[in-house]
């Protein structure tokens, strides 16, 4: 049987594999607070918009400003790489890149309920593209 961890929820042993994990990382002099922020702040065309999302309290706040700015154009084309790059930030943190590596050679899914099955998978069918669960486990290779 294949070991799967598939579920990054809060209060659960692997929600540091989640983008909603709170966890100050800096790039450039700016300090986020979450993946979700570096990422949804990495869409915006603008500054202000960009500085708006920094700000939020919540990776759920940033992730619902992100919902409402203009989006760079490229967003599509980038956006895997964006995600690539914010978790390499956040998994400098030498804590929380022992704990990726403890995952040994589990498979790792993003589970959800919320019908994101670009990122994650569908906690039932495992349907998706999973691609959260991608990106940490190559990121996890890497660091091995």
């Amino acid at each position: 049987m294949e070991n799967i961890i598939k579920n990054f929820y809060p209060n659960t042993d692997y929600h540091f594999l989640s983008n909603f994990f709170e966890c100050d990382f800096s790039f450039m002099g700016v300090v986020y607070k979450s993946v979700e922020h570096y990422f949804q702040a990495a869409k915006a065309v603008n500054e202000k918009s960009a500085q708006k999302i920094i700000d939020a309290k919540t990776p759920a706040d940033a992730k619902s400003f992100g919902r409402g700015i203009v989006i760079r154009k490229d967003w599509e084309d980038i956006k895997i790489d964006v995600m690539r790059f914010a978790l390499k930030l956040k998994f400098q943190d030498q804590v929380l890149k022992e704990l990726l590596l403890e995952t040994g050679d589990a498979i790792l899914e993003e589970g959800n309920v919320w019908h994101d099955f670009f990122w994650g998978v569908n906690d039932k069918t495992r349907e998706g593209k999973n691609w959260l669960g991608k990106l940490l486990m190559e990121l996890r290779e890497s660091l091995k």
